[in-house]
């Protein structure tokens, strides 16, 4: 949160892997319910762990994203 630059750019960067995650759980979950028959307790734990990992992921994501930009400034 020190340098302006890398806290916008870590913000757009994982509002876009958000976007496309949220997307394709969207369409997982739809496929799934189709697919697999799970009684309503399982349902919520896969979706909750899913969701966990996918956080996860994010978050890892956006750290090497931004220690690769190295703390330069993004115009």
């Amino acid at each position: 949160m020190a340098d302006e630059s890398q806290w916008r750019e870590g913000n757009r960067f994982s509002a876009l892997l958000m976007i496309l995650f949220g997307f394709l759980m969207a369409a997982a979950g739809f496929a799934g319910s189709l697919l697999i028959q799970l009684t309503q307790p399982y349902s919520l734990i896969v979706q909750a762990v899913l969701l966990i990992a996918i956080s996860a992921l994010i978050i890892a994501l956006t750290e090497r994203r931004l220690k690769q930009r190295g703390g330069e400034p993004i115009e």
